[in-house]
């Protein structure tokens, strides 16, 4: 009885016509809300994967560009495409313990780290066993050691330890003193920071194992990064970025070529303070022209690629770089351009054929999209009656 009058009542206050039409409405709607949300989570992030492709450009005209006429664009990029990485990785630090951290960023990190190590370092280390007992020794316990005991076709390897040794130190500091915005978590960093132009002032030539002595400097502008309001007032933030570029210049001129770069790898960080503001302000600019980016669907969608693509291309560049230099071919633009393809294009390839290895190679797994009968499912869903058993694959 009370079944028949629900249904009179809704059959007379609303435009369905019976429960089993305002069950379908009601499962359409939660699936466009589903829908929507996801929609609009992913443009949230859109521009940070564009940021990442931006930054991982910069980082091999870095390595494969020193000037383009007058202009130094090693010493440019330098100034801040390293702690463009850490301010991107602090927009998606999860609040997390300490200790789970240590296990997903090993497999997210780590595990790349060492797969890639072994790819390059093996046959080169065998190469040198093969020629000299010794040499090829010598060689393994570098691969071992890592940091800046890694270079040439490894040069940029240095990173992937630090800063996993960066985040589990921050994550733990703030764990243990009571958060980001207590005072002895701030008594700490500033202590970091001491210690980190303490290293700077060293000019450190001599390897490190693990590039330990970049860590207070990553820390530092992981610090730096959590602090900052990336989303607010971004055409202030701009604007100001801008300027500092601009007093840069200005003292770059005025100074007879002083050099601002910044160069964590070896726990250099530039001049004093304006070092900083000089790294932040080139970082607002990428964040500037990622969020620009997205007005067009095709450079989009190209960034997006290569910023979801950073770690295989990180790891590859460089060996692309050298390899084609070591045949013959010297064109600066050509040489960019095939160490950024290549690494990606062996990205899609694993993706392809060799899914089970992306985990391993840091390569994003290809999302796979409902089957038909899941399609199926979703949409008898909806007009199913509400005393049945209802089964939405909402996704």
């Amino acid at each position: 009885m009370g079944s028949l009058q629900n249904r009179t009542a809704l059959a007379g206050n609303s435009p369905f016509r019976s429960y089993p039409d305002f069950a379908a409405y009601w499962c359409r709607s939660n699936r466009d809300v589903v829908h929507k949300g996801r929609a609009m989570a992913a443009k949230r992030i859109a521009w940070i994967d564009n940021a990442r492709g931006l930054g991982i450009v910069l980082v091999v005209l870095g390595h494969v560009i020193t000037t383009i006429g007058s202009l130094p664009v090693k010493s440019m990029i330098f100034t801040f495409h390293m702690p463009l990485f850490v301010f991107l990785t602090t927009m998606v630090l999860k609040d997390e313990d300490w200790r789970t951290a240590a296990v997903s960023k090993a497999r997210a990190l780590l595990l790349p780290y060492v797969t890639y190590l072994f790819l390059l370092g093996l046959p080169a280390c065998l190469y040198r066993l093969s020629g000299s007992f010794s040499a090829g020794i010598v060689y393994g316990a570098k691969l071992a050691l890592g940091g800046t005991y890694l270079t040439g076709t490894m040069t940029a390897f240095w990173y992937m330890p630090a800063i996993y040794l960066t985040l589990l130190g921050y994550l733990f500091l703030r764990q243990r003193l009571g958060g980001e915005r207590s005072g002895r978590f701030v008594a700490a960093m500033t202590v970091v920071a001491l210690l980190a132009y303490a290293i700077s002032s060293l000019r450190i030539t001599v390897p490190v194992p693990l590039a330990l002595h970049a860590v207070p400097g990553l820390v530092l502008f992981m610090w730096i990064g959590r602090s900052i309001a990336w989303n607010r007032n971004v055409a202030a933030m701009t604007v100001a970025a801008i300027a500092v570029v601009c007093v840069a210049i200005w003292i770059e001129r005025a100074s007879a070529g002083r050099t601002f770069q910044l160069d964590l790898k070896n726990g250099i960080l530039g001049v004093p303070l304006l070092g900083i503001l000089l790294a932040c302000a080139g970082s607002q600019l990428v964040f500037a022209l990622a969020r620009l980016s997205e007005r067009s669907a095709l450079l989009s969608r190209l960034l997006g690629f290569l910023g979801r693509t950073t770690i295989p291309i990180l790891f590859l560049h460089q060996a692309v770089n050298i390899g084609l230099r070591d045949a013959g071919i010297n064109n600066q633009y050509i040489l960019t351009v095939t160490a950024l393809l290549l690494p990606a294009l062996f990205a899609l390839c694993v993706r392809r054929h060799l899914p089970a290895a992306c985990p391993y190679l840091g390569i994003p797994q290809a999302k796979t999209v409902g089957s038909a009968g899941e399609q199926h499912n979703e949409r008898s869903a909806s007009r199913q009656h509400a005393g049945g058993v209802t089964k939405a694959a909402l996704h």
